[in-house]
């Protein structure tokens, strides 16, 4: 009886000594984890494209050398190889892969990877998620903007000279090289008021990231001397490619910024030949008629001036003609005249008349300018007469007022005269 006890007891024994080691053995299993990076996580340009996996294995609790296997799983289900590290103690080791993909036949796709740990323990890290966007190759083609743009010099305000002279620095933003053509001009300095002056020059084949700096020269305006000084200062930019010769990436940033240049300096007042359309007239035989629905100031059959139903205004009109003795009515830009103005047998009219309503500039000191996006006579901050875009008629008319030496602009019939007339 006492050897069974004792049988027992030792069975009893081993099986507890079992029990407690199992669980020491699974206390002392070492505690593993992975983490896993996508780089980049969102991808958009030219394909195809490579995403770098970056990551790390941890390890813990560990008192020898441990080997641990693992491979790298992802979302298209491709199989990869089993990889081996051994840890030699506590800590982390890194790990990385790469996954290139896209193209015509793949243009987006949004997808994973992942480290799986295959042994002594299976798991799996976080799965690191990624998307790619494929773009189209960009078109090889030259792109042409000016860099920079400044005067670099004047000349002699006289014919067939130079005024003054531009540098122009043509870069070349684009993916090809732009042609050189040896006929046509490929950057161009003008004036903004739109009449055509300024010049162009040439260029070589500039490479993509290349440069060229030229210089510009601009002429005296034979054609238009009056243009020079009366509509100073001139807006002036450059301009890429004005005749859009080259097939640019971009057609829209071409142009410099602007530059105004007076050259008052060095010029004196240009004078513009004047050019007179006159019809004359009697004024003791004119006279005021309703014709055809409408008051007129009629010489004989010729009428000349037209009053609509303001038959005061028509007969204020017609003694102010015979005051002065006016006897030639002159247009500037017929048929559809800008500027209108009398005159007594080639004179002024000149001295008052009681009750007029005029208006006093200085003829000296009046000039042709662009304001406002039109061509003005103006005396000072005073603008007196608008031509809209005819700068060539602004500037006849000017030429007219300085030599009758009007000083006078007078109405009849204010705000929206019927009638308008200049005198001294």
């Amino acid at each position: 009886m006492r050897n069974r006890w004792i049988i027992l007891a030792v069975t009893v024994f081993l099986a507890v000594s079992m029990l407690g080691a199992t669980a020491l053995e699974a206390d002392a299993r070492p505690v593993i984890t992975a983490n896993l990076r996508a780089a980049p996580a969102n991808f958009s340009g030219q394909c195809p494209a490579t995403i770098r996996f970056n990551g790390e294995i941890n390890v813990q609790g560990i008192t020898s050398p441990l080997r641990v296997q693992y491979k790298f799983i992802r979302s298209d289900g491709a199989l990869a190889p089993i990889e081996t590290l051994v840890f030699e103690r506590n800590g982390s080791k890194p790990v990385s892969n790469t996954w290139t993909l896209g193209g015509a036949a793949l243009p987006s796709y949004s997808g994973w990877q992942a480290i799986k740990i295959l042994y002594p323990q299976e798991l799996e890290s976080n799965r690191a998620a990624f998307k790619v966007e494929c773009q189209a190759e960009q078109p090889k083609k030259p792109d042409l903007v000016i860099r920079s743009f400044g005067l670099k010099q004047w000349g002699k305000c006289q014919p067939n000279s130079m005024i003054f002279t531009f540098q122009v620095t043509v870069a070349n933003i684009g993916t090809a090289a732009s042609p050189k053509i040896t006929d046509k001009a490929l950057v161009q300095a003008m004036d903004q008021h739109g009449n055509g002056w300024g010049n162009g020059v040439m260029l070589n084949a500039i490479p993509p990231g290349g440069s060229q700096t030229v210089l510009i020269p601009v002429y005296y305006l034979k054609n238009d001397p009056g243009h020079i000084t009366g509509a100073a200062p001139h807006p002036f930019r450059a301009i890429a490619d004005p005749l859009k010769l080259v097939d640019e990436l971009r057609e829209d940033n071409n142009m410099s910024g602007v530059i105004n240049v007076d050259p008052r300096g060095i010029c004196n007042q240009a004078q513009v030949p004047v050019r007179e359309d006159c019809i004359s007239f009697n004024p003791a035989t004119a006279q005021v008629k309703f014709v055809s629905n409408d008051w007129k100031i009629v010489d004989g059959s010729h009428w000349m001036f037209s009053f609509g139903n303001l038959k005061a205004e028509a007969e204020q009109a017609l003694k102010i003609i015979k005051h002065y003795r006016m006897n030639q009515s002159c247009f500037v830009g017929r048929p559809d005249p800008s500027f209108q103005y009398m005159l007594r047998s080639g004179t002024a009219p000149a001295g008052a008349m009681a009750g007029e309503d005029c208006v006093s500039f200085n003829p000296a000191t009046a000039e042709a300018k662009f304001v406002g996006g039109e061509w003005k006579i103006v005396d000072g901050s005073h603008w007196m007469f608008s031509f809209g875009t005819k700068e060539d008629e602004a500037r006849q008319a000017l030429a007219i007022i300085k030599k009758y030496g009007f000083t006078k602009s007078c109405f009849v019939g204010r705000p929206h005269a019927s009638f308008q007339y200049m005198r001294k």
